[in-house]
């Protein structure tokens, strides 16, 4: 199957109806099947990573350290022992997955649908006469694709109501969603999103900003300096000047500006007050209620009160344990369940697809705190010098003292004896 066509041709097959009329803005029923609406994920999105700078730098953050992550394909062979191979037709597909994207754009948009909605669906392509093996992959808008459930089976199929309607079978999408206890079982079939769970937060976050600019804007100057003479304006004139003040003197590039008039004068200030400020403050806390749903330390988005780590790397660490290696982990996981299979068929071979590491520098150890590590293990006899040499990367030495760990080797006065 081809993949992507009119869904008035394969999702009336998918139901066996005829006739449209059973598409609706709510739900999709017909014979065999039903499709549960995934919610407004598009307003979700919309109200919080493309209008919330702390949504969105949080997000950021995982996207763009993931890109450390190289991708490999290993060959097995019968004994288990697995051979990187750089030249089979899986390599290919992975060098250009479809006609716009790299490999690393499609792990990284399906990584940030999954992040935001809970949800990302990995779909796949055939081309005619070239076997089961998808030759193109596509990674479709999750908060656009719609569950087709089916009677004997829990899914038939996909649906996407983007600006063209296209479906989709069960088998040409891999479908990788978080835990989801909430609802009835249509509900559940979709993950549940972690933005929504921390909704109150980016909201108060939205209107922590939008309290700041607020500030700046109409309390742009530091104060007034004025006449302290007892005649009266009247209202015409106070709004004429009150226009006047506006136009000249609010906003931002205004701030701390002090305005003069003529006559005795005196000062007003009119900047901000220790509310003001304290407002400002609490920004912060918004922020690591985000963070804490993602697993990374604010601190790594410049919040400077956060000391739960002594430097930066066991921060970046900590964000690879808690939020990126578990993301790679299910991409790899559903790649080698879904996709590599039919490579395996059709070349013969058993392939497998791996994430690998050795390029993040945060996860790498420290040269001088591995040395001081294996030097204790050394004198606790748990290695023996030629196995603690190994471990820094050096080459064992001939000599057979250095294969007996510390404990093991006799003493010199038993030898005498």
């Amino acid at each position: 199957m081809q993949g992507k066509f009119n869904i008035f041709q394969k999702a009336l097959s998918l139901f066996g109806r005829t006739s449209p009329q059973f598409f609706t803005d709510s739900s999709l029923i017909g014979l065999g099947g039903a499709v549960q609406l995934a919610g407004n994920d598009s307003k979700l999105l919309e109200e919080t990573y493309a209008t919330s700078n702390d949504v969105y730098s949080v997000i950021n953050k995982i996207l763009v350290s993931m890109r450390m992550a190289e991708w490999e394909v290993y060959a097995i062979n019968k004994k288990g022992e697995k051979e990187e191979v750089k030249d089979s037709s899986l390599n290919e597909l992975m060098a250009k997955p479809n006609s716009h994207q790299s490999w690393y754009e499609l792990i990284e948009h399906l990584a940030a649908y999954k992040l935001l909605t809970g949800n990302g669906y990995l779909q796949g392509t055939q081309a005619i006469g070239f076997g089961e093996a998808f030759r193109e992959l596509n990674v479709l808008p999750a908060d656009k694709v719609e569950i087709i459930r089916g009677t004997l089976e829990p899914i038939r199929g996909y649906i996407v109501k983007d600006e063209i309607l296209s479906s989709y079978d069960a088998s040409e999408v891999k479908h990788i969603k978080n835990f989801n206890p909430i609802g009835n079982s249509y509900d559940r079939m979709y993950g549940l999103s972690p933005i929504r769970t921390a909704y109150n937060a980016v909201i108060t976050s939205k209107n922590q900003w939008e309290a700041n600019a607020s500030i700046l804007k109409n309390r742009g100057a530091m104060g007034i300096i004025t006449s302290k003479s007892n005649v009266r304006i009247d209202q015409s004139t106070k709004d004429e000047m009150d226009a006047k003040f506006r136009e000249k003197y609010a906003g931002a590039k205004k701030f701390g500006t002090p305005i003069l008039s003529n006559g005795d004068l005196s000062f007003v200030p009119i900047g901000m007050s220790p509310a003001d400020l304290k407002l400002v403050e609490l920004g912060i806390i918004p922020l690591r209620a985000i963070c804490n749903v993602y697993g990374v330390d604010s601190s790594l988005l410049n919040d400077p009160d956060n000391k739960t780590y002594s430097n930066r790397k066991e921060a970046e660490k900590a964000m690879w344990d808690n939020a990126i290696i578990p993301m790679l982990k299910d991409i790899e996981s559903a790649l080698n369940t879904w996709l590599v299979p039919s490579y395996n068929k059709q070349d013969g071979k058993t392939y497998k697809i791996e994430f690998c590491l050795d390029d993040v520098k945060a996860l790498q150890v420290d040269l001088t705190e591995m040395a001081s590590r294996v030097k204790m293990m050394i004198e606790a006899g748990v290695y023996s010098p030629n196995e603690g040499r190994e471990i820094m990367g050096y080459d064992k030495l001939p000599i057979p003292e250095m294969d007996i760990p510390k404990q093991s080797q006799p003493e010199q006065n038993n030898i005498s004896q």
